[in-house]
């Protein structure tokens, strides 16, 4: 069964980790796949994978944070496909290597991790949820994470943009919720991706033993649950926060 056929989803940050995995999921699914990162070779191989479920892709590399590659993106989708159905704003990073108590940090980094986390999500969205609201159906699905929840240390910039997409989610959940979409946010906890190599190993040690079930999620274990709110048993679903953390926080 392919429960999401005929359907378009447009996904960003989709060249590794929760959006390549989301991606791949989703063509299972039976859905087109738009997807945009600014790594063009992470994209080639995602092609290649989707095509080999049977579902078309488009693609465009560029950096999220460069308006024009994200009016570049939407313009190709809909060149593409036509219509938008599921948009999943998966781009997001921390400061990484630049990250410190804030006490410490420099606004430069925090302008940054807002930019790419919050405001790059909300500008796509801008795009797309006009067109959703017109034909009267969509899903848009916000990737957060726990660390809005919790507070990391160290991660204040971080934790703040993520915060953002939570009170995003729930103000445009009740603007488009009588014209068909659903908005909803989901709060990733520890999830082994590429981000972990620049993380110290003291640290990703410490991360997986506050998770109660006692493992770090790899990605394709914790997508399925965007291909849920992006399917028709999610029709009264909006507006919500869904942690997938292994039990390290609870809503």
């Amino acid at each position: 069964m392919r429960p999401l056929s005929g359907k378009n989803a447009l996904i960003s940050g989709a060249a590794n980790g929760i959006g390549r995995d989301c991606a791949i999921h989703l063509a299972k699914l039976g859905a087109n796949i738009a997807a945009v990162d600014r790594d063009g070779d992470g994209l080639a191989s995602l092609s290649e994978l989707v095509k080999n479920e049977g579902q078309q892709i488009t693609t465009v590399a560029g950096d999220c944070l460069d308006k024009k590659v994200i009016e570049r993106f939407v313009s190709k989708t809909r060149d593409t496909f036509g219509s938008f159905d599921i948009l999943v704003n998966n781009l997001g990073q921390s400061a990484r290597e630049n990250k410190s108590e804030f006490v410490e940090s420099d606004e430069s980094t925090w302008r940054f991790v807002v930019d790419i986390s919050l405001f790059a999500t909300m500008r796509l969205t801008r795009l797309i949820a006009p067109e959703m609201k017109k034909q009267g159906a969509g899903r848009i699905i916000n990737i957060s994470s726990d660390a809005a929840l919790v507070g990391d240390k160290c991660f204040v910039d971080y934790s703040a943009a993520k915060s953002g997409l939570i009170g995003f989610t729930r103000s445009l959940a009740r603007e488009l919720a009588p014209d068909g979409v659903t908005v909803n946010t989901i709060c990733f906890g520890t999830v082994a991706t590429n981000a972990h190599k620049h993380l110290d190993p003291v640290v990703l040690a410490d991360m997986k033993r506050q998770v109660p079930a006692g493992y770090i999620a790899n990605a394709e274990q914790v997508v399925p649950i965007i291909g849920f709110l992006a399917g028709e048993g999610a029709d009264y679903i909006t507006g919500q926060s869904i942690a997938v953390n292994g039990g390290r926080w609870f809503l």
